[in-house]
């Protein structure tokens, strides 16, 4: 990596959205039944281990990647399976399991990490359940067990709106931090630790054992590919691991519990003030715990506002999100609005009073397009805000065209995916789908057997 230590990007991306999460932090803990559901895991192919009405013991595998079969996601909690859901070509919607107290959880070894080699701090990782916090990059998969990294990105903080704020908890995971970059120390020396400068964290003790490196810029510049891209001087740098802070209190509060650590913090965000705030949850909480919908149309987006998924029917927080999202579904156009100046209309250009003022005017979470696709009219705008510097609508021709090679020389697997292009483009052009729909193919293709 280069030895930089601040980097700074002019704000290109100044958008700002009602209904942040405040920095209170709620405590809550499950009541009722809790589900293991995998949306957010991207190009695997769960296979069950378990069956219904079996007893399960937490921290005991549910279901392992068929393609990495090492790679087994674990039960949050101690309890009976009720349920196991399969959806669209019998892929695994959900397993729903009612917590019993009464079970032990399962215990593991005691670890002591100075003694861990790279095959022991794997096989640890893998036995926890706690391997599928990392992603490799270009393609954000899972990484196969049998590789090993040649440098792992810590992603301390995400400015993306609505996301957690690691300094809201700090007082309570910074000795977590530490002992997490410890045990990733022991996968591989070259691990670089990102901080927004704007966040206030005291990064000394982890400076001492990673690079510590300051970035300063909008939240698309945070997303793990974008740091990558930024803090990468060799080719086979572009195989990177990345994980979040996140990762590493779950590794960290695992090794030393010698229990799966079954609580995840999160933020809630958007439309509903009243519950726009930091939380700490059981894994696998029921939503409507953590908060209400108070108009029953709005859409729940988990993860990041810009990243996140929109799934309709999960009554279950995803594993590995830490964003709930409340956004309008239904939003009321503009009065009379070909005679209004825009104050009240979304635009990231100045063709509309909003725009001038985007940077001081709160931005309405909505799903609304306010407008239908189009063709690209080579505005240029996706590239002005491109945190990884790519030629957006010139990769858009090349996929369109089925022409990956030419679209690889544009950036194609360099994208972020942070949609920020997607969100700007006044063609109404979804460019992060279907960059992401290229990408998946290409990772179809290059590792079929």
């Amino acid at each position: 990596m280069k030895h930089a230590i601040t980097i700074h990007r002019k704000k290109k991306f100044n958008v700002f959205f009602d209904g942040q999460p405040s920095s209170d932090v709620q405590v809550v803990d499950a009541t009722g039944m809790i589900g293991v559901c995998p949306q957010h895991f991207r190009l695997i192919k769960p296979k069950v281990v378990v069956k219904v009405g079996d007893m399960v013991k937490q921290g005991q595998p549910l279901f392992f990647d068929k393609k990495n079969p090492q790679v087994y996601v674990h039960s949050p909690l101690s309890g009976e399976v009720k349920t196991i859901e399969y959806g669209h070509q019998r892929r695994l919607e959900k397993i729903e399991i009612m917590p019993d107290a009464t079970i032990d959880p399962l215990q593991f070894q005691p670890v002591d990490i100075e003694s861990l080699t790279i095959a022991k701090a794997k096989s640890m990782l893998l036995e926890r359940g706690l391997w599928h916090g990392f992603s490799e990059h270009p393609f954000r998969t899972i990484p196969n067990p049998a590789e090993t990294p040649p440098a792992i990105v810590v992603m301390l903080s995400n400015p993306e709106p609505f996301h957690p704020k690691i300094s809201a908890v700090i007082d309570q995971v910074d000795h977590d931090l530490v002992t997490g970059i410890q045990v990733l120390k022991r996968l591989t020396e070259h691990v670089v630790v990102v901080v927004d400068a704007n966040e206030k964290i005291n990064c000394d003790e982890i400076s001492s054992m990673a690079k510590v490196v300051r970035m300063s810029g909008d939240f698309s510049l945070f997303e793990p590919a974008s740091a990558l891209y930024h803090l990468k001087d060799k080719v086979e740098e572009n195989k990177s691991w990345s994980c979040d802070w996140h990762t590493l209190v779950n590794i960290a509060r695992t090794v030393k519990s010698q229990q799966f650590f079954p609580q995840q913090f999160i933020s809630v965000g958007g439309n509903q003030a009243k519950d726009n705030r930091h939380y700490c949850v059981t894994k696998g909480i029921q939503i409507n715990q953590v908060v209400t919908k108070e108009d029953p149309t709005n859409r729940i987006i988990f993860g990041g506002l810009f990243t996140g998924l929109h799934c309709e029917h999960v009554p279950y927080l995803p594993l590995g999100v830490s964003a709930i999202n409340i956004v309008d579904s239904h939003p009321q156009p503009e009065f009379l609005s070909f005679l209004q100046p825009g104050l009240k209309k979304p635009s990231f250009t100045t063709a509309y009073l909003s725009g001038l003022l985007k940077a001081v005017n709160p931005t309405p979470t909505s799903t609304a397009l306010n407008g239908s696709e189009r063709d690209c009219i080579s505005c240029g705008l996706c590239h002005d805000v491109c945190p990884v510097d790519m030629l957006p609508q010139t990769v858009l021709r090349n996929v369109a065209g089925n022409d990956i090679e030419g679209a690889m020389a544009f950036g194609l697997l360099d994208c972020s995916n942070c949609s920020v292009c997607t969100y700007v483009c006044p063609s109404k052009i979804d460019l992060s789908a279907r960059f992401q729909e290229a990408k998946d193919a290409l990772y179809l293709e290059v590792t079929a057997p």
